[in-house]
């Protein structure tokens, strides 16, 4: 079993000492998520903490961002993991990102 924690951001000193303690307790990895929505530190706060903990994979979750997009961020800041609330595929339904 991998367990692979959520960090709900709010402020970078707090989401950076909750990665330190994933990492310290062998945690598979991390996401990171704002729940209110701001992604714009996400990326490069992911980013900062893979640097400083090369054992755990690193990911995050763009509220409101396409699967598309965010996989696209996440492979610019070289992440290991993307979760999308927006899925490519389900069911019968296939959204127009599946194509590109």
């Amino acid at each position: 079993m991998k367990i692979i924690p959520v960090i709900h951001h709010s402020y970078s000193n707090t989401t950076l000492e909750q990665a330190k303690l994933i990492s310290e307790h062998n945690c598979f990895g991390l996401f990171l998520i704002s729940m209110t929505g701001d992604n714009d530190d996400l990326p490069m706060l992911a980013k900062i903490i893979k640097g400083r903990h090369p054992n755990i994979k690193t990911g995050i979750n763009l509220l409101g961002i396409s699967a598309l997009e965010s996989v696209k961020v996440s492979l610019d800041f070289n992440l290991d993991m993307t979760w999308s609330d927006e899925p490519i595929l389900h069911g019968d339904n296939i959204s127009p990102d599946a194509i590109e």
